[in-house]
């Protein structure tokens, strides 16, 4: 995985000189930049293309290990053959003078999901932000949806796997534990002693593969044969819970209790997790992808995508009330701290003077309601009641609130509407009463 301090980015240069065909002249290993349990990535320059790029290797006591081999030429193959903008391209598999392996592949430019989630105060993020994170989580989906599509599986992902780049670039990294669905594993060894980083247990075949605070709990038995494409779905559903709650799915004090929490895919919701405020609607999303049964979890990555999208564009971002005919949605009089917009379903709007109610208008699918009282701060100048099974839409006051704090000139001017509605309504409301009053006595004139 190419991961750690941001680099210094590179000036175009040219030099025209015949390109190196021996090694050693043509790639320039540097420093190193990050390692792992088994490999470790250093920064090189390719001197026929003038370019920094990332080279892999195994660490020196695995370079015999013929697994571990067998996994790094996997890993590149398996890599360089995903052609997608979200995935880290490979560009040379070989071996140094001392006949160690090693590829090459883009040096990223950036942070990892990790880093870059623990820059932001999760209480303080705004609406726009969240947005943008959730853009973020959707070019993960894609990447991985489109590695199903050609029979890989990840099998490791987690937010120190994901490279936020420069410029809105998104990448999904590390695919060392990747594998073909169809495929049996091809190297069976026995158990060797690997190094481990944040819990993470990269062991011998037929023992668990993964990051144990993102794990499914599938992963963590030793029939490998059961993982699918919905363990990778589970994966994502782990990487949407660091970025709404900020902490991985599971935490524990010891590894057994973290190894019960997996078997059992105990996982609290990420609101219990916060005090910051998380969408309700986001959090079901989020903890269905997490379901210990495969089978009710979303059943492709794209399916966890289309819920994501619908929260995002599709008004699914509120909750959704339904009210049975002669329901009160509203009442005269109360404090008005939520909006609605009707999903299905006609409302009556009506006022109430001197005990009896007065019809105004009907509404139908679309039509909004309450905003007024929200966004003025003041009492509700009418009722709303439900003529048929009706379902809405509930925009909270926080929703009013951050879109307020835009501070665009929408924003402003929708306030300022919202309070010149009111004055008039209450100016109309005023005539009206003045007229019923005058009404006794023009009848009484008349006869």
């Amino acid at each position: 995985m190419v991961k750690g301090p941001k680099m210094t980015r590179q000036k175009i240069s040219v030099d025209p000189k015949h390109p190196q065909s021996e090694l050693a002249k043509r790639l320039q290993v540097d420093k190193d930049l990050d390692a792992g349990g088994v490999c470790v990535i250093k920064v090189a320059t390719d001197r026929n293309l003038l370019r920094q790029v990332a080279l892999k290797k195994i660490l020196p006591e695995y370079t015999e290990h013929p697994t571990m081999r067998g996994r790094l030429i996997e890993e590149a193959q398996i890599t360089s053959q995903l052609n997608h903008p979200n995935i880290v391209s490979v560009h040379e598999l070989g071996v140094d003078k001392k006949d160690e392996l090693f590829f090459t592949m883009d040096l990223i430019e950036g942070k990892t999901l990790k880093a870059f989630l623990k820059e932001i105060n999760c209480q303080d993020r705004t609406a726009r932000e969240l947005f943008d994170h959730l853009q973020m989580f959707l070019k993960i989906c894609d990447a991985i949806a489109y590695a199903h599509s050609h029979g890989v599986l990840h099998r490791d992902l987690k937010p120190t796997n994901i490279m936020v780049g420069d410029f809105g670039a998104i990448y999904v990294m590390d695919w060392g534990l990747a594998r073909q669905k169809d495929r049996r594993p091809i190297f069976e060894e026995s158990t060797i002693n690997v190094k481990e980083d944040s819990q993470r247990y990269m062991v011998e075949t037929n023992h668990p593969l993964g990051t144990w605070p993102y794990m499914a709990p599938e992963q963590a038995g030793a029939d490998d044969s059961i993982v699918d494409e919905r363990t990778d779905v589970f994966l994502l559903g782990g990487l949407l819970y660091e970025i709404l709650a900020h902490v991985p799915p599971y935490e524990a004090k010891t590894m057994d209790e973290l190894k019960e929490k997996v078997m059992s895919a105990v996982i609290d919701w990420p609101y219990e997790r916060t005090n910051a405020y998380l969408p309700p609607p986001l959090c079901r999303i989020t903890m269905k992808a997490l379901m210990r049964a495969k089978v009710d979890r979303y059943q492709s990555v794209l399916e966890l995508k289309d819920a994501v999208e619908s929260y995002m564009y599709g008004g699914g971002q509120f909750e959704t009330r339904r009210y049975q005919t002669g329901e009160s949605i509203i009442r005269q009089g109360e404090t008005g701290n939520e909006a609605f917009i009707i999903a299905k379903g006609r409302c009556s709007v009506f006022v109430t003077r001197d005990g009896e109610n007065k019809p105004l208008r009907e509404m139908g699918e679309g039509e909004i309601f309450g905003e007024t009282a929200v966004l003025t701060d003041e009492p509700r100048t009418a009722s709303v009641q439900a003529i048929v099974p009706t379902e809405v839409l509930v925009i909270t006051a926080a929703d009013f609130d951050e879109g307020l704090k835009s501070g665009t000139w929408l924003a402003k001017l929708l306030k300022v509407l919202a309070s010149r509605f009111k004055e008039k309504d209450a100016r109309v409301q005023e005539l009206e009463r003045e007229l019923e009053r005058l009404r006794p006595e023009t009848s009484r004139t008349s006869s």
